[in-house]
């Protein structure tokens, strides 16, 4: 199944240390168009940030092998991992 099939996306909030952020989020730009991303406020204080992740289901299992890759070099914790609509999606006739 596809994004454009579905009108679903993968949302996860992962917490990382802030020493580690920059990494994670060079990680995600450099591999452009697999996922997106933005640190919620709420989480930026000295020791770590939340980040929210957003991907669409064909690209599901790279990011999760991304993220599996990364941890081997940094702690990575998943808060949450769902399947949400796409408020977004726009139908075009």
């Amino acid at each position: 199944m596809n994004h454009h099939e579905t009108k679903k996306l993968r949302q996860m909030r992962l917490r990382v240390t802030k020493a580690d952020s920059s990494f994670l989020y060079f990680t995600f730009e450099s591999n452009e168009g697999l996922a997106f991303y933005s640190t919620l406020n709420e989480s930026s204080d000295e020791h770590h940030r939340d980040i929210l992740l957003h991907t669409t289901p064909e690209y599901y299992t790279p990011v999760l092998n991304l993220l599996e890759h990364l941890r081997k070099k940094m702690p990575i914790e998943v808060l949450f991992d769902k399947e949400i609509e796409d408020s977004a999606t726009i139908d075009f006739l």
